[in-house]
């Protein structure tokens, strides 16, 4: 960077005027960067079709009716797993029943294990914590939408989680499976990490969910 002369008085007030509109220039462009988000909340709370797969996938699902299968759950964690579905899935758009066997056809497995380690994370234990569950995309169409979602839960985790736990966290889940992200809203169990998590989706994400199912 080279040092050039002094500017005379004229001169160096013209180069503030200037250096002052540019600064005004810049930080309204600053301003347009930082909060552009805000105008799209749709993107904020809904990943969509993505046609991901794997062990970071969010990804709406292909239909309206979702079939469910349980893949022998502890009777906590399947007693939850039908409260979310009831109160919370099923009074959107989307209506949920349960397939007679786990196949192609089937759209979300629910799966319950003490897991120590799935897709590189360090799982849920009393003295460290980790993590307590997730949702991946299997399979995908053409189109994009999930085939296949599989869900799985640390009985670990379970075990001595309360029921408001319990039921926040398979509504955390299950909005994975049909598109929801994370969300900062203590107002909803979209929100990441919430030791007394809610219940429900919010009005917003309600809203994108209707609005793509």
């Amino acid at each position: 960077m080279t040092k050039s002369s002094p500017l005379s008085s004229p001169r160096r007030r013209a180069g503030r005027r200037a250096l002052a509109v540019v600064s005004v220039i810049g930080a309204i462009a600053a301003a347009i960067v930082v909060f552009a988000p805000a105008t799209t909340p749709a993107e904020a709370v809904f990943a969509g079709s993505n046609g991901k797969t794997g062990c970071s996938a969010v990804n709406m699902g292909h239909t309206k009716f979702p079939k469910f299968v349980y893949s022998d759950l502890t009777s906590r964690v399947e007693a939850h797993a039908d409260y979310a579905r009831s109160n919370v899935v099923d009074q959107t758009h989307i209506s949920t029943g349960d397939d007679t066997s786990l196949d192609a056809n089937t759209n979300v497995v629910i799966y319950d294990s003490a897991y120590a380690s799935v897709c590189g994370y360090d799982w849920y234990n009393e003295v460290d914590g980790g993590t307590l569950a997730l949702t991946m995309c299997d399979t995908v169409y053409s189109s994009g939408d999930c085939r296949q979602h599989s869900i799985r839960i640390s009985t670990t985790y379970f075990s001595g989680a309360t029921t408001a736990q319990g039921r926040g966290l398979l509504c955390h889940e299950l909005g994975h499976a049909f598109g929801l992200m994370h969300a900062s809203s203590s107002g909803t169990c979209m929100k990441y990490g919430v030791t007394n998590p809610a219940q429900d989706w919010d009005s917003t994400e309600k809203a994108q969910i209707n609005a793509n199912y």
